[in-house]
């Protein structure tokens, strides 16, 4: 339910803010908003199905216990949905995405892809999530498909894939704890990538701060 804010603020006149007060109509006025909030995430979560059973992760493809989700968007097109190791939120990538890159019952064998022998397996815990802007769209949601597909093919058939350059963000101290140690410079692909196929780790070289 979307709710035009401006005619809800036209309807206040005068004499309601006069016999109630100002106070009192905002009051109103934000708990219409939290109703809507809550039941537009009613709505979202009736629409997502966790998965819970081994037989639906067999049956739907490459959550291997990642705590997936799959939904739906107008049209019939399905989305897996995973969430991020370490920040509080999640991403999507459509399933024919997936399907074409052969990811369905993709398990990982390693904590990391295969990568060069140089390269330094660091947890994904650790590694601050790469953001796109919001203008950068690309294919899917910042998501370039033929970039991604060729890293997801390459974690199923075991190929060796460059290691992601990474920055050691300075300590400051420590009563200022740092939520993660490490920043991607290059490799946005490659760590929702690896995210999305379920490894605990990232391989890469670092660069002191």
């Amino acid at each position: 339910m979307k709710r035009d804010w401006s005619c809800a603020r036209a309807t206040i006149s005068a004499q309601t803010l006069l016999k109630y007060g100002k106070g009192e109509v905002c009051l109103n006025v934000t708990n219409i908003f939290v109703r809507d909030l809550r039941q537009s995430l009613r709505e979202r979560t009736r629409t997502a199905r966790p998965y819970q059973n081994p037989d639906d992760r067999a049956a739907d493809g490459p959550d291997a216990g990642n705590g997936c989700q799959r939904t739906e968007r107008q049209g019939g097109s399905r989305d897996m949905r995973y969430q991020m190791p370490n920040y509080p939120c999640e991403f999507e990538i459509p399933d024919s995405w997936l399907a074409e890159a052969g990811m369905n019952g993709f398990s990982p064998t390693e904590s990391a892809f295969c990568s060069s022998v140089d390269a330094v397996l660091v947890p994904l815990t650790e590694v601050e999530p790469p953001m796109r802007r919001p203008t950068t769209l690309k294919d899917w949601r910042g998501f370039d498909h033929d970039r991604l597909l060729r890293i997801l093919k390459g974690f199923v058939e075991g190929d060796e894939i460059p290691w992601v350059p990474l920055l050691e963000l300075p300590h400051v101290s420590e009563f200022t704890p740092r939520p993660y140690r490490y920043r991607v410079r290059d490799g946005y692909h490659r760590y929702y990538a690896s995210v999305a196929a379920g490894f605990e780790c990232l391989p890469g070289s670092v660069q002191p701060a």
